[in-house]
């Protein structure tokens, strides 16, 4: 299933192409800034989080939280 977003939709209206090559051929810019980055990383552990059947209505603690946000990390950056 796709999940949309509206920097997806945003992307998309703004230019099609660009939604085509950023989503869907995953070509990311380098011009990305660390705070975007940053950003980004936090809002997908989050929603990982949230969408993990297992966790749901349970406490997550914040060191958990930062094991996700550190597997995550070395994911993206190999």
């Amino acid at each position: 299933m796709n999940k949309f977003s509206y920097s997806r939709i945003s992307t998309y209206n703004q230019c099609p192409q660009k939604y085509k090559i950023q989503y869907i051929d995953k070509i990311y810019s380098s011009k990305n800034s660390l705070e975007a980055f940053m950003g980004k990383s936090v809002h997908d552990v989050l929603e990982r989080l949230y969408t993990m059947k297992n966790l749901k209505n349970q406490f997550i603690s914040f060191d958990y939280l930062i094991e996700m946000y550190c597997e995550y990390w070395q994911k993206k950056m190999g």
